[in-house]
């Protein structure tokens, strides 16, 4: 379990999302739904086992009254390339990835949870039984995520979680 926080403190950002959060109702509802479409675009293309990945840390948001994380490129991206990148090596060695990479805009948070097992569902399982990985899970302020799933052949299943957090425009 991995996290870091990020302010810009640029001039320029701040009053962009000043702007941002100045947009009509209207605006704002289409905004809101181009997020879904590309949710919705970013999650075609994502393999079996990483929406299996997904649809458990979201399940498990749901139990316990958050919203769901939105699947967001370029943390799928980052996500699968660690994961190939630890389920490589010799043995079972964990470590993070430098977090800011791969990931790109003015995000205000992210956070990352590494880990191996039998399955996905036995990696998830053990996420919420550390306090570390359970947090960045039921953080209510990460808003996106990428996941990335490699099984290797010798069974071990390899997950990566990477969550971001961008200020929307109505927040």
């Amino acid at each position: 379990m991995q996290s870091l926080n990020h302010e810009s403190g640029h001039d320029d950002t701040e009053s962009m999302m000043s702007k941002v959060r100045d947009l009509s109702k209207p605006r704002r509802r289409v905004l809101s739904i181009l997020l879904v479409v590309i949710a919705a675009l970013v999650l075609s293309a994502c393999t079996p086992q990483q929406e299996t990945a997904m649809d458990l840390v979201n399940a498990t948001r749901a139990e316990h009254g958050l919203d769901p994380l939105y699947p967001h490129h370029g943390a799928m991206q980052k996500a699968q390339a660690w994961a190939e990148e630890l389920a490589s090596r010799d043995g079972h060695q964990l470590d993070h990835s430098k977090l800011s990479n791969g990931i790109a805009g003015d995000w205000l948070k992210i956070g990352e949870n590494v880990g191996y097992g039998g399955s996905i569902e036995i990696v998830q399982n053990a996420y919420m039984k550390s306090p570390g990985h359970r947090a960045n899970i039921l953080d209510p302020s990460f808003n996106f995520m990428g996941v990335g799933v490699v099984e290797r052949q010798d069974g071990f299943v390899f997950t990566v979680q990477v969550f971001v957090r961008y200020a929307l425009p109505n927040q």
